[in-house]
C-alpha cells in the first residue's frame, strides 16, 4: 500500500539579535518539495527592499517575492529607508520536506 504523507508547517520566531543597531528577524519557513511561498513584508513606498540568497531571484527589489525552492536555503530581506539607512532584516530560513512514501 503507498501512502503519501503532505506537512506543511510555518513557524515563526522573533531572535533578538543585532547588526548596527538594527535587529535581525528570523523566520523559519518550512514547505514540501514542488510547492511555492511567498515570503517578505511591504512596509509602504517611503522604504526601499532588497533580497541575496544563493538562488537567484528575479525581483530583488520587490518587498514580497515567491519563491519555488528546490533544496533548502537562506533568504536575507532588507528594508531600508530613502537615505539607505537600514530600518529591518529579515533571514529567511526555508526548509523543505520531501514527500515520505511507505510501501
Amino acid at each position: 500500500m503507498n501512502k503519501s504523507i503532505k506537512l506543511i508547517l510555518t513557524l515563526c520566531l522573533a531572535l533578538p539579535a543585532m547588526v548596527s543597531g538594527q535587529e535581525i528577524l528570523m523566520e523559519r519557513v518550512s514547505i514540501c518539495a514542488g510547492e511555492c511561498v511567498d515570503i517578505g513584508l511591504y512596509v509602504n513606498d517611503n522604504f526601499c527592499y532588497s533580497w541575496e540568497s544563493s538562488a537567484e531571484i528575479d525581483n530583488p527589489q520587490d518587498a514580497v517575492i515567491t519563491i519555488c525552492p528546490e533544496s533548502n536555503d537562506l533568504y536575507v530581506f532588507r528594508i531600508t529607508d530613502d537615505d539607505g539607512n537600514l530600518a529591518l532584516v529579515i533571514e529567511y530560513e526555508i526548509f523543505i520536506f520531501e514527500e515520505g512514501v511507505d510501501d
